[in-house]
């Protein structure tokens, strides 16, 4: 759009200089026809002089200064002029050589102001006027074309003394301009019509170059503003290139005032491999006259480099206007854009594959799970068999609900809604329990699994999320057990100042220097084979890495592959941020007297739930009644002195565990309430505050911590 506005003004540019030309060859014509009579030189020499006098004049005063001038050629009693609307076909009136007086008395005759008039000139008018050129009139009525009643003509005759009109039309190559009209007095004769048409031409010519050459000031004013505030550069070369001129816009592109451009070639700034093809569009301009558009990459002055949209153009034999715009902010913008665009697109791919990964992960186990039990349940594969049966399930059910805890795991870090419980920790004794879980996986292996440090055990007691840590370093240690087949697992650690540090070093396949930076993310996993061989849904790491900035700790990895991995894990000794800590409620020491005749109440709704805690609980020889709902709940412990326990599901019909323990509390506060819910892991903080609750076991219910909970409160 800039150059189309560019060429534009110097079309007109040009069309007016054409108009000038012609103009002065018309002068010229009208000079030589009249100077062949020799009786009116004096007169031409003086209208040669009027036509160097309107060289210098507006051309708002050309026609006042043609009044002027008619006054001193003849002795006339008043000279107007008047100029030709097309639109309304009317002559109007704009100035009048009367005095002030003289236009009063005029004014109170005609009953209106001689400036402004408006006489209707028709098409016949026209035509006659443009062939006649000199129309004489003998009366006001006359010269007015009738607007003038002949009475109102009369009077205004005898009041000014005047005996004949003169009207003189200016005429400029076939184009009717307007009159000028002489008021001569009763005994000055007529002048020569030649000169007073010959005094018209020039006045005519005069007006139109005049306006010729204000509309061409006012068009390089206007191009001159546009270069100037021009936004992008604009570069005026010829064909070798050279800078003639530049704008403000064009001189900051590079970084040079613009002095310092002019006479330099554009191959000095734009890149060599860029201006090959610049050289093969100017010369294809050359040919053909096509404006041609390119992108190129150009030096500044701070010798650093930008890329630009140019746009150039032949806007005469040998010069060449060419339209330069910066994009380096929307290239950089298209590259993140790209770079946006691939990592949407990886995300998806990673997160379909997550899904397919999670999907083998949740039916593996499942096929193990309800294999072997249809296998249980079909035949009598003896002890041996059965066992190992039994085991492969539970193990196959232990592997599917720590896939349901990663998952939960890492959608709560997401949501920050992941609470930490905050308590007194012991590292060593942490890691102690990781290395002892983890010993027979090792050994099957056949790597060594280590555990070292040059400190004494009770240097290293903690105020922090106890099972958070052992979860970060049973992730670590089951990731390095994972990927090595050969050599060791070693587990360090040591304690700081303010921090401790934990190290989880193998030799393992190691990880691609190119994935270390994507490791920690969520469904990320190595794309090889020696990774996807290995199960695991790719989550591992991402989960550690939140609970590290949950528990206000670093972690970082340096790995090399083939050789093996370092993860490198510093908690700080005592969390202060209490913003996601839920405080630990004390443990109730005091146990429940006069055991023989207690019982314990199990509020259940689920009949295979309470088949299982039922045969839990006879394991141990517990008496045990069942509520089903929390009102029968409720209502029992009003009803039953001897419940000295209860096992409250937290979901539950009619009233919910938290509002019937509420209700409990109330009544019967010293009444041990352990609440079980498959609702949240067993690592977040629950309300007991809100509910009363006493303890908290998450479903599934280990055997083993059931038991031991029971015997917090009584045993046998």
């Amino acid at each position: 759009m800039n150059q189309e506005y560019y060429n534009k003004i110097l079309e007109e540019n040009k069309l007016l200089k054409q108009q000038l030309a012609d103009l002065q060859r018309s002068q010229n014509s009208i000079s030589d026809s009249i100077y062949k009579n020799d009786s009116i030189k004096n007169l031409l020499l003086l209208i040669n002089e009027y036509s160097m006098d309107l060289m210098n004049v507006p051309s708002d005063e050309v026609f006042v200064t043609g009044l002027q001038k008619l006054t001193e050629f003849i002795d006339a009693k008043s000279v107007h002029y008047s100029i030709y609307d097309p639109n309304t076909k009317e002559l109007v009136v704009q100035h009048t050589s009367l005095s002030k007086t003289e236009r009063k008395v005029l004014k109170a005759l005609m009953g209106r102001d001689i400036i402004g008039m408006r006489v209707p000139f028709t098409d016949e008018h026209l035509e006659s006027a443009m062939n006649d050129k000199v129309h004489i009139a003998y009366s006001v009525h006359e010269l007015s074309l009738g607007k003038v009643p002949k009475a109102v003509g009369v009077i205004i005759e005898e009041t000014f003394k005047v005996g004949w009109f003169l009207g003189i039309a200016m005429i400029h190559k076939e184009k009717f301009l307007g009159t000028f009209v002489i008021v001569g007095k009763k005994a000055v004769p007529i002048p020569d019509k030649e000169v007073l048409y010959a005094f018209a031409g020039v006045t005519a010519n005069a007006l139109i170059r005049k306006q010729a050459d204000e509309s061409l000031i006012k068009s390089q004013q206007r191009m001159k503003a546009y270069l100037d505030n021009s936004p992008d550069g604009i570069f005026i070369t010829n064909y070798l290139g050279e800078i003639l001129d530049v704008n403000p816009a064009g001189a900051l592109l590079i970084g040079k005032d613009r002095g310092e451009l002019i006479g330099l070639k554009v191959s000095e700034f734009i890149l060599p491999e860029y201006m090959a093809d610049v050289d093969t569009n100017v010369d294809s301009l050359v040919v053909n006259g096509q404006v041609f558009r390119d992108t190129i990459k150009y030096y500044r002055n701070d010798n650093l480099i930008s890329t630009a949209l140019i746009s150039t153009a032949r806007i005469d034999n040998d010069l060449y206007a060419s339209f330069v715009k910066n994009i380096d902010d929307i290239v950089e913008a298209k590259d993140l854009l790209f770079k946006a665009k691939e990592k949407a697109e990886e995300s998806d791919r990673l997160k379909s594959a997550f899904l397919a990964n999670i999907s083998h992960e949740i039916r593996s186990p499942m096929n193990g799970i309800l294999g072997f039990a249809n296998l249980l349940k079909t035949r009598d594969a003896g002890y041996e068999k059965t066992q190992m049966f039994l085991n492969l399930i539970t193990s196959n059910g232990n592997q599917l609900l720590m896939l349901i805890d990663d998952l939960l795991d890492i959608a709560k870090l997401e949501a920050k809604q992941l609470k930490i419980q905050i308590r007194e920790c012991n590292l060593a004794s942490i890691i102690d329990e990781v290395f002892i879980q983890y010993q027979p996986k090792a050994i099957e292996k056949e790597i060594q699994l280590i555990k070292k440090t040059n400190q004494d055990v009770s240097e290293f007691v903690m105020y922090s999320d106890c099972l958070r840590i052992k979860q970060i370093i049973t992730n670590l240690v089951t990731n390095a057990i994972k990927f090595t087949h050969e050599g060791q697992v070693v587990i360090s650690y040591s304690a700081k100042k303010s921090h401790f540090e934990i190290e989880v070093k193998d030799t393992g396949i190691g990880i691609p220097k190119q994935h270390l930076e994507n490791i920690f993310n969520r469904f990320s996993q190595v794309e090889n084979a020696q990774y996807t061989s290995s199960s695991g849904t790719g989550l591992g790491l991402a989960i550690t890495k939140g609970l590290v900035k949950l528990l206000n700790g670093r972690i970082s990895v340096s790995s090399e592959p083939n050789i093996g991995s370092s993860f490198v894990v510093s908690l700080p000794i005592s969390h202060s941020e209490e913003e996601n800590a839920d405080v630990t409620v004390p443990e109730l020491t005091q146990k429940i007297q006069n055991i023989d005749e207690k019982i314990i109440l199990v509020c259940e709704d689920e009949e295979s739930n309470y088949l299982y805690i039922s045969e839990l609980l006879n394991i141990y020889n517990y008496k045990h009644i069942r509520a089903s709902n929390g009102n029968q709940a409720v209502k029992m412990v009003e009803e039953n002195e001897n419940i000295g326990l209860i096992l409250m599901d937290i979901k539950m019909p009619e009233l919910n565990g938290c509002e019937a323990t509420k209700i409990i509390k109330e009544k019967k506060p010293n009444i041990p309430v352990i609440a079980n819910s498959a609702f949240i892991s067993e690592h977040v903080s629950f309300e007991n505050d809100d509910c009363g609750f006493d303890e908290l076991i998450i479903k599934p219910i280990v055997p083993e911590v059931l038991l031991k909970t029971i015997k917090k409160y009584f045993s046998i």
